[in-house]
């Protein structure tokens, strides 16, 4: 019994994810080291409840719900540049069915990475719409332009002159969103060689 015990505090304390057991009070019956350092906490924990550690509404919201349904809840929580994915669920009908006194779960998942990867994207794709717009409504100018009647041969060379570089700077904004696309899904293939540094 203690070989399987120190086994599962070996563990709880060696995931990279944070777990906390809870009673339904919601008081703290187990939790790893991650789950101190998520919230720059030192010291034991246990019998605490929820409430006493974190006033995330999020958190304590997501652990009401599924405490009530009974279905899986999910939220985000952040702390001192960090994101986490916060996952809660009851204990019943898994493993833990035999120890009554568990209620609750709440697992917590870094996701800074990730996080800050989609604010990039969002923002990348924010300016090449914006990027995008300009050499349009200059094609759109152009053309609006060519259609009227009476055009001099110098005009009508200088438009289409100005809508060839507007179409160029287009393609060229197209190609990058499509190479980072590629890079998303991972399928470029680099050509690698070695150099002397």
């Amino acid at each position: 019994v203690k070989y399987e015990q120190r086994k599962a505090a070996f563990l709880l304390d060696n995931i990279g994810q944070g777990i906390i057991a809870l009673s339904d009070t919601h008081a703290i019956l187990m939790y790893n080291n991650a789950v101190l350092n998520i919230f720059g906490l030192q010291g034991s924990i246990a019998g605490l409840r929820l409430e006493d550690v974190t006033s995330d509404e999020g958190i304590l919201s997501a652990t009401d719900k599924t405490q009530e349904s009974g279905e899986k809840g999910v939220c985000e929580f952040r702390r001192g540049g960090s994101v986490y994915r916060v996952e809660t669920l009851t204990a019943s009908g898994s493993w833990f069915e035999n120890f009554n006194s568990i209620a609750l779960l709440l697992t917590f998942t870094d996701i800074t990475q990730e996080s800050k990867s989609a604010d990039i994207r969002s923002e990348f794709f924010a300016n090449a719409s914006h990027e995008l717009k300009t050499p349009l409504t200059v094609i759109k100018g152009y053309s609006e332009l060519l259609a009227l009647p009476g055009q001099s041969e110098k005009n009508i060379s200088r438009c289409v002159r100005e809508i060839e570089h507007n179409a160029e700077k287009m393609g060229v904004l197209i190609n990058d969103m499509l190479y980072i696309s590629r890079l998303d899904a991972n399928i470029v293939n680099e050509e690698k060689q070695f150099v002397d540094l």
